[in-house]
C-alpha cells in the first residue's frame, strides 16, 4: 500500500506525468517497476503509459486517483479488511 502510494506521488511530484526512470527509482529496479507500473497499476488503470515527444511518460488516471484516496482513508481500509475475514463471511454468507 505505501509503495503505491509511493507512485502516485513521485507521479504528482513531476507535475502529474513522470518519466520511466522516475518510477524505476521508487520501485528500486526494473523487474519491480515491471511488477508494480505495468502489470498493476497500467493494468488496472490507474495509471495511463502516454508517449510525448518520443518519451514515455506515466500519468495518474481519475480511477488512479480515486484509488489513491481510498488508499489514505485508514477508515475505508480497515473496513474492506474487516469484510475479507472469515467471521464476518460467515455472517454475510459470502
Amino acid at each position: 500500500m505505501k509503495r503505491c502510494l509511493r507512485f502516485f506521488k513521485a507521479i504528482g511530484e513531476k507535475g502529474g506525468s513522470a518519466g520511466r526512470w522516475d518510477l524505476i527509482k521508487v520501485a528500486g529496479n526494473e523487474a519491480a517497476f515491471k511488477r508494480w507500473v505495468e502489470d498493476f497499476l497500467v493494468y488496472h488503470g490507474f495509471v495511463e503509459e502516454v508517449v510525448e515527444g518520443g518519451r514515455t511518460v506515466y500519468r495518474q488516471t481519475e480511477r488512479g486517483k480515486d484509488f489513491q484516496r481510498l488508499l489514505e482513508d485508514h477508515d475505508y481500509l480497515m473496513a474492506f479488511r474487516r469484510i475479507m475475514g472469515r467471521k464476518l463471511r460467515g455472517i454475510l454468507n459470502v
